[in-house]
């Protein structure tokens, strides 16, 4: 759904009413269980439509890879319905479409997750699917073999996408060998990983005391949380911890360049950041929607619009649970990259030295807001945001907190973020013209 930023702005103020997006007042109960063995179980229970969504959180991503493995979280979860004890991959799809409901898998640099979409008449016969995927994947050799040449592909065709090619030579230069920066994984050892790895890492990895269960939608909420309680309440007194990598601080105008068949430049230009978290992480994400979060951005006014020298330009604030990163994009053509490189670093310059405009400010928070709260209509998307929420160490209503944080932003903070982050020369990773 495409929603104009003004709209945007006019909903974050409350000049729009709720009424403008629902037809009639919704009330919903949030509720927060853990269990002995460490299981959690969020369920907000809502009568706003009739999908019930299922999300749940694995505490464990690409960053907890092997060392010599990078890339066997995603390879796990792209594996994880490809058949079960009970169903094969086919047989399973065919269970699901009998009864309108989907099972979702995937992994990112934090966490893994396992969703279930449903009507709530279909719940009671949709979470039987869900918890077979959950318990009893076999992991077949054959598809695990298919699944390593599918991401291989995946992985080439990010290299086909400049821009996309751009951000990975620049998270291998900031990141070095953390493995962060290939979530996808590394294709020598892809090709090495084998289906006992994958098991092994499963076993690991899908225990109570790792999992978040997320629920929304028109349930009954106690006997939910029972049934998910009863499914997944092993014990987990030998259950191991996840390994993760150690970050090492990249060097001082660290950077890597490539040059290709091409007529254009991209360029990304980063710097280190805080993390999830961290007290400058409301403030930095304020920062960033000011320089370069949107078409009505600094970077895209000025860069873009006024002068003529990006195709395409903005900003990215990657606050992760690990190490973090600010940086900006664009991409200009063969003979322009020195003009849109110090024009967008004088952006950087002018917000460092000077006070952001009090109205400008506030449009751009406004904005953050409204984003937030569409992007929170669906069961889904609230269902991933508790999860997530609970997996980063926040309350799971910290929606509202984050929404005054938002508020509480100054002009002195927007500044006082580019003055502590963005100094120094940027690690860069780019792809320029042969």
């Amino acid at each position: 759904m495409r929603v104009s930023r003004c709209v945007l702005v006019l909903l974050a103020l409350g000049l729009l009413g709720a009424g403008c997006w629902r037809q009639r007042p919704v009330t919903s109960t949030l509720k927060r269980v853990q269990k002995s063995n460490g299981l959690v179980i969020i369920t907000e229970a809502t009568e706003a439509n009739a999908i019930v969504a299922v999300n749940i959180v694995l505490k464990s991503g690409s960053r907890n890879d092997p060392v010599d493995r990078r890339g066997l979280h995603t390879l796990m979860q792209r594996c994880l319905r490809k058949g079960t004890k009970q169903y094969t991959e086919e047989a399973l799809n065919e269970a699901l479409d009998r009864i309108g409901a989907s099972i979702s898998a995937g992994a990112d640099r934090d966490f893994c997750s396992v969703s279930l979409q449903c009507t709530a008449r279909h719940l009671e016969a949709a979470l039987p699917l869900l918890f077979e995927v959950l318990k009893q994947p076999v992991f077949p050799q054959a598809e695990v073999e298919k699944t390593k040449e599918q991401i291989l592909r995946d992985i080439q065709e990010r290299r086909d996408d400049m821009l996309s090619y751009a951000f990975d030579l620049f998270q291998d230069t900031y990141y070095g060998k953390y493995p962060y920066h290939h979530p996808l994984g590394v294709e020598s050892e892809l090709r090495q990983a084998s289906q006992a790895e994958v098991l092994a890492l499963f076993q690991k990895v899908y225990q109570p005391n790792c999992m978040i269960v997320s629920v929304v939608g028109p349930v009954q909420d106690g006997k939910l949380r029972r049934l998910f309680a009863k499914e997944l309440g092993w014990d987990v007194s030998d259950a191991e911890t996840p390994t993760e990598a150690v970050f090492g601080v990249p060097s001082p105008n660290a950077q890597t360049i490539i040059r290709r068949q091409s007529s254009a430049n991209w360029v990304v230009l980063g710097y280190p950041a805080a993390p999830l978290k961290h007290g400058d992480e409301i403030p930095l994400r304020v920062m960033n929607g000011l320089l370069g979060g949107g078409m009505d951005s600094r970077l895209f006014r000025e860069v873009r619009d006024k002068k003529g020298l990006a195709y395409q330009v903005g900003s990215l604030y990657a606050a992760r649970l690990g190490p973090s990163f600010w940086g900006i994009y664009f991409g200009t053509k063969n003979g322009q990259y020195e003009a849109a490189r110090d024009a967008a670093l004088q952006e950087v310059r002018r917000i460092r030295e000077d006070l952001v405009d009090t109205v400008e400010l506030e449009h751009t928070k406004a904005y953050l807001k409204g984003t937030f709260l569409i992007s929170q209509e669906r069961n889904m998307s609230r269902a991933e945001l508790y999860a997530r929420y609970e997996a980063e160490g926040r309350p799971v209503n910290y929606a509202q907190t984050y929404l005054k944080a938002i508020d509480a932003v100054t002009r002195e903070d927007v500044q006082r973020m580019a003055q502590t982050y963005l100094t120094g020369v940027p690690v860069m990773g780019a792809i320029f013209p042969k």
